[in-house]
């Protein structure tokens, strides 16, 4: 993973994508799996090379999850949950577009975690900065992931 291409990672993700591989694909856009800490992935500027491969939504979820881990590894984690935020709402999208198949709820797992663990550490930076409220990062993730869940209750 630590010398994948960004070409090689966007094939490998539509791969997952069009085989509704959900397992895979939620490592890949996980900040567990070891491709966050590729130099070649961390990219401020991801979305046209996504829009060539990727279709939306799943090219803006993708363009997002890069631009978090570009945030991340220059330690903003302001700028990672704003990310992040994106990549859920993106998820969301392509999930209600298939409301009848579940093969991605492993990504919305993943990519909810992801959101409470940046907005905890983007509360914590602003807190040091003496910005923001205490929470407000957290609480704004909070009312996203309850998006997941009524998509999830919808689902019938």
């Amino acid at each position: 993973m630590a010398h994948i291409t960004l070409n090689q990672y966007l094939q490998q993700v539509l791969e997952f994508i069009d085989s509704r591989d959900g397992d895979s694909c939620a490592e890949f856009l996980s900040f567990k799996h070891p491709h966050v800490a590729n130099r070649r992935l961390q990219l401020a500027s991801p979305e046209e090379r996504c829009q060539q491969i990727l279709e939306p939504p799943y090219d803006e979820m993708v363009a997002a999850h890069l631009r978090c881990a570009y945030a991340v590894a220059n330690h903003d984690f302001v700028e990672a949950c704003k990310y992040q935020t994106f990549v859920v709402q993106s998820f969301l999208r392509a999930f209600q577009a298939h409301k009848e198949e579940n093969w991605a709820l492993p990504i919305m797992y993943a990519v909810a975690l992801d959101l409470r663990i940046f907005a905890n550490n983007a509360d914590q930076q602003l807190g040091k900065k003496g910005k923001g409220k205490v929470g407000d990062m957290l609480e704004k993730a909070a009312e996203l992931l309850m998006s997941c869940f009524r998509v999830c209750a919808s689902d019938k």
